[in-house]
This record gives structure tokens, sequence and C-alpha cells, in this order.
């Protein structure tokens, strides 16, 4: 982003904990491979499989730069992050002569990287034996890194003339019925002490599983 590249350019004054722009920043670079595979079984079965794995290198972040006699942040091009995941769907389509239809889809990914922004290690606590900030070593789990993923959807329909009937009164004709059911598994959060200082290993934990279910009649 330009504004990354010149922010704070040619600053007569440095204020504490300010972010430089580097006009010589590298680009980005990102290796991405997908492989797809889709088979209709019959006329009303279908099936998709999709597999994924991306590696992003010189992801945008910040260094801290020991000036004197005010430091200051830069952003740099020194972070790193992947992701990679599989995803499959089964899917029928409804008809009047059974009255159903579904899609089913679950998907299992993973995100992992070394700063979830560019400015994502800014300002972290400083190292107390080196005195300097203390940068991830490793890649950890991103804020929007969920495990599972479950949709499911549910078609109910008849048509004219058709369903039980209770005193002669067909009370599901054309009616339609829709349920969609959706699971996820809980993002990774950082503990933190009561002061607002974290502790432990960054995005360590989660929170809690998400689900919910919508349900239509028309």
């Amino acid at each position: 982003a330009l504004q990354n590249l010149y922010d704070g350019f040619n600053t007569q004054n440095l204020r504490g904990n300010q972010i430089l722009g580097d006009p010589n920043m590298k680009a980005q670079r990102e290796n991405a491979y997908e492989i797809s595979y889709s088979n209709q079984l019959n006329d009303l079965f279908a099936f998709d499989i999709a597999a994924y794995y991306r590696d992003i290198y010189n992801q945008e972040g910040t260094k801290w730069v020991p000036a004197t006699p005010t430091f200051y942040y830069q952003y740099t091009v020194a972070e790193y992050g992947n992701s990679k995941g599989i995803e499959l769907t089964l899917r029928k389509r409804p008809t009047l002569t059974d009255h159903l239809g579904f899609m089913a889809n679950y998907t299992l990914s993973n995100s992992m990287g070394t700063s979830s922004s560019p400015a994502g290690n800014y300002l972290l606590p400083l190292d107390p034996y080196t005195g300097l900030p203390s940068y991830p070593l490793a890649e950890y789990p991103q804020p929007w890194d969920r495990s599972h993923r479950i949709n499911l959807l549910l078609d109910l329909i008849w048509g004219p003339g058709q369903g039980p009937s209770i005193g002669g009164i067909k009370f599901l004709e054309n009616v339609n019925l829709n349920f969609r059911g959706r699971f996820q598994t809980g993002t990774p959060y950082t503990r933190t002490n009561a002061s607002g200082d974290p502790f432990g290993e960054i995005n360590s934990n989660r929170l809690q599983d998400f689900w919910a279910l919508d349900i239509r009649l028309s």
C-alpha cells in the first residue's frame, strides 16, 4: 500500500513510537495452489471436493529502530503467513416426488502467520533481559482462523395438491420449509491479566464455538 511506503516520509520531528514508511520495501509474494474435483453422481446428487495451500512471503509488518534520541518503528516486509484447507460438499436437488433437497458442506482449514496486520506487532512488550521488543519467533494461529466449519441446508417442498390432508384439506400444499444450520469453531485469542498485559503464547486459547439455526416457511 502506498500509505505504508510513504507514511511519515521526510518527517522533521519524530515522536515516540511513530511508524514511518519505507519507499524501498520489496513487493509481497504469494505462492497459491488449489485443486478441485466435481462430480454429478446422477440426476439428483452432486459431490465437490477442493483443497488449497497458500504461502505469503514478504508480508507487511513493522520493525523497531533504536534511533537516538527518539526510537521509532518502520514498515517492513519481514512477516510470513500460510493457510491451507480442504472443503467437501454434497448436494441433492429437491423434487416434487420426494419433497427433499439438501446441501452439506464441511471445511477444515488452518491459518498461521507471524503478524495479523501491518501494525500487528506494533508496541510489543519489551523483553526483560534484552530490552528489545519481543517479536514472534514462529507462526501462530491468526485471529480469523476457524479449524472447522459446517453448513447444512435442508429444503422440504410440496407442490399443488400434494402433502397430507386433514378433513380433505392439504395443509402442506404449495409449502416450502427451509432449514439452515451453521457451526464454526471459536477463533483464537491471547490471554491477558487484569491490567490488559498478555501472558502465555500468542493466540493459544480459543473462544467458544458458534452455531445457529434459521427456519423459513413460505
